[in-house]
């Protein structure tokens, strides 16, 4: 059954972990059939556990794990003994619910756990917190809940619930969990750190986030690549390109005890573009690249974005072309920028040619690209454009169709127009 629940969390088949868990539940006496169905089962069970078994050669490709639409696993359990379930074999089953953004289910099986016998360790409790969806007081709650069974929450708990914190820009309360964190004896490690520093990076407090800096290296914690670009973006976040700048050459000349990544030159990158300082973005771009760092569709983005905010349509086109022909499929944080620069600076004929490449193209239609295209072109032609390309009924089509024009004005050939102005003229930049 282990083996079994290993497979279906690996495949992510919710559904059949459920199945499983609940044939594992104790009921009444089978008959003599069971016999039969264990000497099926057995197999079955053993193939599967040498799938779930990490490779032994590097390397090597993942073996393919059942789906769950697969019945044999199903059929075959039909018959078998019931086994009750362990705390592996619920730890299994709530990490799968919690990845496929089942929670309530994934409560419901915990709630489940004392029924069975099963006591909760530390790997259910994180299991059940989920940086990506989980509040922080319901995180807050799962750490009480671990500490009333008698569970002692490790540092991996503390590092989700800080990073929940940190997902809902709560600095003060990861912070805080730090301070918690030491009092109950678990030292914080790398990750603490930097998901609390992330939290200050998000609201642009770089100071706060510094005096974290100080106070990891302090307790003898040295940060990494993903510490040092959560100062960097906190440095961005407060428009400060040149502290980030500098904190990136020292971070190219090893003085910080990480080498910089792709994140960190597109963190750079995108401050100075944010500012207008196109010499030293574009330079710091090919820094990058010669560097042996290939850029994606992130770093591009920022460069685009930064040409199509100050109207520089010619440059942010180029970037564009290079893009496409390094392989990468543009997405709406592309093509908003660029239809937005093409709105403000009246330029119908190019946005109806990155309209029809959006429209054709493999990433998926935004509303808000098609309203800005809608606002330039006018109904009737992107009717005709979206029947051209044959997405008339596509649900985004409609959804762009169906929101009211604005009729704030903006300015022609805006080269110099912040992007605070042109939102307060009524138009959008994207991210």
């Amino acid at each position: 059954y282990h083996a079994l629940l290993a497979c279906s969390a690996r495949a992510q088949a919710a559904d059949e972990a459920l199945l499983l868990l609940e044939r594992m539940r104790p009921r009444a006496a089978g008959n003599a059939t069971e016999g039969l169905a264990r000497q099926k089962l057995a197999p079955r069970t053993e193939a599967l556990a040498e799938a779930a078994a990490p490779s032994a050669s590097p390397g090597a490709s993942a073996p393919a794990f059942p789906a769950a639409s697969d019945t044999a696993v199903s059929s075959t359990c039909a018959l078998a003994q019931r086994a009750r379930p362990t705390t592996l074999a619920y730890n299994l089953a709530i990490g799968c619910l919690m990845r496929a953004g089942r929670t309530s289910e994934a409560e419901a099986q915990f709630q489940k756990m004392a029924a069975d016998g099963a006591s909760p360790d530390t790997v259910t409790f994180s299991s059940l917190l989920s940086v990506s969806s989980t509040p922080p007081t319901r995180a807050s709650e799962w750490l009480v809940a671990m500490r009333q069974l008698g569970v002692q929450p490790d540092v991996i708990c503390y590092n989700k619930v800080i990073a929940c914190c940190a997902r809902a820009r709560l600095p003060e309360m990861a912070e805080e969990y730090l301070y918690k964190m030491e009092q109950a004896g678990v030292p914080p490690n790398v990750v603490s750190y930097s998901s609390a520093m992330s939290a200050y990076a998000k609201l642009g407090q770089s100071d706060e986030a510094e005096l974290l800096l100080r106070r990891m290296r302090s307790q003898g914690v040295m940060p990494d690549t993903v510490a040092l670009n959560a100062m960097l973006e906190a440095r961005a976040r407060a428009q400060q390109p040149e502290q980030a700048l500098v904190l990136l050459r020292r971070m190219e000349r090893d003085e910080e005890g990480a080498a910089p990544d792709l994140v960190s030159y597109t963190i750079v990158i995108g401050s100075l573009a944010k500012q207008g300082d196109f010499s030293r973005a574009a330079g710091m771009f090919s820094r990058m690249k010669a560097k042996g760092i290939e850029a994606d569709l992130g770093a591009y983005n920022v460069m685009i974005r930064g040409y199509a905010e100050y109207g520089r349509l010619s440059d942010a086109r180029r970037y564009l072309i290079e893009l496409q022909d390094a392989g990468i499929e543009p997405n709406e944080w592309t093509y908003g920028p660029l239809l937005e620069a093409c709105r403000r600076s009246g330029n119908p004929r190019f946005a109806r040619s990155l309209g029809r490449q959006m429209l054709l193209g493999r990433a998926p239609l935004s509303a808000f690209c098609l309203y800005s295209l809608r606002r330039l072109l006018g109904n009737s032609q992107l009717q005709a454009l979206c029947r051209e390309c044959d997405v008339v009924n596509h649900p985004e089509v409609q959804l762009a169709f169906k929101r009211p024009l604005s009729r704030a004005p903006y300015r022609r050939g805006g080269r110099n127009e912040s992007a605070r102005g042109a939102r307060e003229k009524g138009g959008r930049i994207g991210r």
